[in-house]
């Protein structure tokens, strides 16, 4: 009976569907000790050597346009964004990445649907997924995943 238990647990963990997921992330915290006009600097350059070319910014935010794609099935149009907002102390200065994949109707241009891409994101949201995490470890990489 206990040989019984122990097979039917091995098969149990052995069977992918029924293995645990790792936690969802659909954001990225990092905390750099200098002022906020000099983490400005840093996100910029985080963001460009990771791919995330920056396409607005303002005193507080950097924001990086994915572009978008239309499938040619569904006429779905998704749009993708990753952004950092940055809030800073006299010598402290926390960064919030985040991206965002918006999903729209092709033809009438309406969104339906807004998503927060995390770890789990596949496609071209896992794509971008890879560029937040690749900005997070080009500012901290003792603090990024």
């Amino acid at each position: 009976m206990r040989r019984m238990m122990v097979f039917f647990a091995a098969l149990i963990t052995a069977v992918p569907g029924l293995a645990q997921k790792p936690p969802k992330i659909d954001s990225l915290l990092i905390r750099l000790p200098i002022p906020k006009a000099a983490a400005m600097d840093r996100v910029v350059e985080a963001f460009m050597l990771a791919g995330l070319s920056v396409t607005d910014q303002t005193s507080s935010m950097v924001e990086s346009d994915q572009g978008s794609n239309t499938s040619a099935l569904s006429s779905v149009r998704f749009t993708r964004v990753v952004r950092a907002l940055l809030v800073g102390r006299d010598s402290v200065t926390s960064v919030f990445i985040t991206g965002e994949e918006v999903r729209a109707d092709a033809g009438s241009n309406r969104d339906f649907k807004r998503l927060r891409i995390d770890n789990r994101a596949g496609g071209q949201g896992g794509k971008v997924w890879l560029k937040m995490v690749a900005a997070a470890r080009a500012l901290d990489s003792t603090q990024a995943p």
